[in-house]
């Protein structure tokens, strides 16, 4: 029986939430979250091909960020573990900052 890689799914959990984050507006979770996943995808060598809305969805919460603010979530959300990045989501999805 084959099993999934658990970091592989998890990572698709990281990047539905950031998705999530920028449909309910939470901007600043949505930029932190993606660029994780970015670092990640990059890190890994996994292949992820976004569709055109998740794209729009995600630009549009880059631009609802100030740029210094949007420039430091992105620096801290490349900077997370893997295990920091689930925690950040747990927040997030709990309605923390």
């Amino acid at each position: 029986m084959a099993r999934a890689d658990s970091r592989k799914v998890g990572l698709a959990l990281i990047g539905t939430t950031a998705e999530w984050a920028a449909v309910s507006g939470r901007h600043d979770a949505a930029v932190l979250l993606e660029a994780h996943c970015e670092k990640q995808y990059e890190r890994t060598g996994l292949a992820y091909r976004s569709e055109p809305y998740e794209v729009e969805r995600m630009e549009h919460s880059r631009l609802a960020v100030n740029s210094g603010t949007r420039e430091k979530l992105e620096r801290k959300g490349r900077a997370l573990t893997y295990e920091q990045a689930l925690q950040a989501l747990t927040t997030i999805l709990a309605g923390g900052p």
